[in-house]
């Protein structure tokens, strides 16, 4: 790491709860942990994410 400047969320039942809806809204074409990441900026209430990864460009709430 460059520096100290993140943070470490726990993935608690709630989330995991909510990433498996997210992956069955889309069945299936986003893996967990896409799914995962996409429960935790909405807990956070984060609407902007930087990736390479094309999966997010379908992602409403991002």
């Amino acid at each position: 790491m460059l520096n100290n400047n993140y943070n470490v969320y726990i993935v608690d039942k709630e989330i995991q709860d909510k990433s498996i809806t997210i992956c069955k809204k889309y069945d299936g074409s986003l893996g967990y942990a896409d799914c995962t990441s996409i429960a935790v900026m909405e807990e956070l209430g984060i609407h902007e994410i930087v990736s390479f990864d094309e999966h997010f460009d379908n992602e409403n709430s991002i």
